[in-house]
């Protein structure tokens, strides 16, 4: 138990903040970072028993987490579920992170 819901706090969070820091960043409105994070919990929760889920980083991180503790919620293809999961998890944890660090850079934040 202690496994999935470290895993799940651990993709949930990180691919959340770095979208959100990304929008600070760029937006420098904290309103519409919030209205995207309740957004983004709503998708969740909208989508997450859905065979598809895997596409949203935070529903996989849910069924996967749920699939270790109670396997008969486990995706229907568990394969195509991993393989398409951690993929579009990656991209969403890789792509903000490049962009805050371009963003960082372009405005010479760091010195």
């Amino acid at each position: 138990m202690s496994a999935a819901y470290w895993l799940l706090v651990g993709v949930s969070i990180a691919s959340v903040a770095l979208l959100c820091a990304l929008l600070t960043l760029v937006i420098r409105n904290v309103v519409i970072v919030n209205v995207f994070g309740v957004g983004l919990t709503v998708a969740t929760l909208v989508f997450m028993a859905a065979d598809f889920s895997y596409v949203i980083p935070t529903c996989f991180a849910y069924r996967i987490s749920l699939g270790m503790i109670v396997p008969d919620t486990a995706y229907p293809d568990p394969a195509q579920a991993l393989t398409a999961g951690w993929a579009v998890t990656a991209l969403f944890l890789v792509l903000p992170l490049a962009a805050n660090l371009a963003v960082v850079t372009r405005r010479r934040y760091l010195r």
